[in-house]
């Protein structure tokens, strides 16, 4: 929640100097992104998250919850897993420890992929077709292409990058280390 909630400050407070001009397209896509953050909330959750739920998963799964909050499964991912981005295809989690990002087939609950990309992937978002993850120990964000499962871009931020997100056309990153939020190219 911390990373998100610093995302939504830098966003307002850029807002509020008239840096960025919301148009209903950049409102829907983050509506969107709001949503899909909300469900992947209500869907899953790390081992350590602080709710009783969440202390009932084992180490290194995710947990698939029903309406009434209770765990219906596990979902065995990678070491570390921190945080969790999903789209209608893919829920996708980073794998701190192991450096690796999980793709959970939403309909199976199986893993059908586990991604390779930068050291200490902290952060994932969603937007314009493409995965993003925040590499928190190499100062990097990986772009991964769904279609390939592969990483096909990185891109340097600044130090410590640990939430990533994506509105208004751009990646936004917030680095912990800097006490930053920064807006990303994120084309080759």
């Amino acid at each position: 929640e911390g990373q998100e909630s610093e995302l939504a400050e830098a966003a307002a407070l850029e807002l509020a100097r008239g840096r960025l001009r919301p148009g209903r397209r950049g409102f829907i896509a983050a509506t969107a992104a709001a949503a899909a953050v909300g469900v992947a909330v209500g869907l899953l959750a790390t081992r350590g998250g602080g709710t009783e739920a969440s202390a009932a998963v084992s180490g290194n799964a995710v947990g698939v919850f029903d309406a009434d909050g209770d765990i219906v499964s596990e979902i065995e991912v990678g070491d570390t897993p921190s945080e969790v981005a999903a789209t209608r295809d893919a829920v996708w989690v980073t794998n701190t420890t192991d450096n690796t990002v999980s793709r959970i087939d939403p309909a199976t609950n199986d893993v059908r992929q586990t991604i390779a990309v930068g050291e200490g992937p902290t952060g994932v978002a969603v937007g314009e077709g493409d995965v993003w993850v925040a590499n928190g120990l190499e100062a990097t964000v990986s772009r991964v292409d769904p279609s390939t499962n592969r990483e096909v871009q990185k891109v340097a931020v600044g130090n410590g990058p640990t939430g990533v997100a994506f509105g208004e056309g751009a990646l936004w990153v917030t680095n912990s280390v800097d006490g930053k939020i920064g807006r990303a190219s994120c084309r080759e």
